[in-house]
């Protein structure tokens, strides 16, 4: 299991292809950031087939939590750098200037922003399970932190 986001370095990777980062990757933890390039042995722009290849004992994969909280929640994946935070990716509406008063556009920007604003049900829900770190908890002094 590694412990530091150097330890990947000695683990079979799978990472999902359109993360604009490509190998580049930046674990933080408090206020310390690490840079580090990691190389995956899969890449492939299918979250569902990375979560397929870890359940698979493949490889440590990266994908949303989205796509992996109910296997963790089952305890059939598990996650790994607890107390890292890797860069959030950020949903973006784009449309021309002389929509932006068009009434369908904004009834979906105005849903995208009530679905998808704030903190996600299901992060909420893994952090009330202990299978991520609370925003106030020093992943330093969490029992899951190892």
């Amino acid at each position: 299991m590694p412990r530091r986001p150097e330890d990947l370095h000695h683990h079979r990777l799978g990472v999902y292809d359109g993360y604009p980062t490509r190998n580049h990757w930046q674990f933080v933890r408090g206020k310390t950031k690490i840079d580090i390039d990691l190389p995956a042995q899969l890449r492939t722009n299918s979250v569902l087939l990375l979560k397929e290849h870890a359940l698979s004992h493949g490889a440590i994969v990266c994908i949303p939590t989205i796509a992996a909280a109910e296997e963790i929640i089952a305890g059939r994946l598990t996650p790994v750098l607890y107390g890292y935070r890797l860069s959030s990716f950020w949903l973006t509406a784009v449309y021309p200037t002389t929509h932006r008063y068009n009434v369908k556009v904004k009834l979906f920007v105005d849903f995208i922003m009530e679905k998808f604003g704030g903190e996600p049900p299901w992060d909420r829900l893994l952090k009330t399970n202990g299978f991520l770190p609370h925003d106030d908890v020093d992943p330093e002094r969490s029992p899951a932190a190892g």
